[in-house]
């Protein structure tokens, strides 16, 4: 279960700087499982939109979620 103080340290991240990544959350918030408070944000009517982006080394991908702001 996710904690709701990094449901909030997420959506003030997603609102100051716009995107976050897995490696952000784990490295400010010690948060392992960004996709799903990314989920709960949704749900609470947040617009969220996810870019896969190569990694560094070329052997991959990984996640960046983008704030667009609340759904009207």
């Amino acid at each position: 279960m996710t904690n709701n103080t990094q449901f909030q340290q997420v959506l003030d991240h997603l609102k100051q700087f716009k995107t976050i990544t897995q490696l952000d959350a784990i490295n400010h918030f010690n948060c392992l499982r960004l996709s799903a408070i990314i989920q709960r944000l949704r749900n609470a009517g947040y617009d969220i939109v996810t870019h896969r982006e190569r990694n560094s080394k070329r052997t991959g991908t990984h996640a960046r979620y983008e704030y667009r702001g609340v759904e009207r």
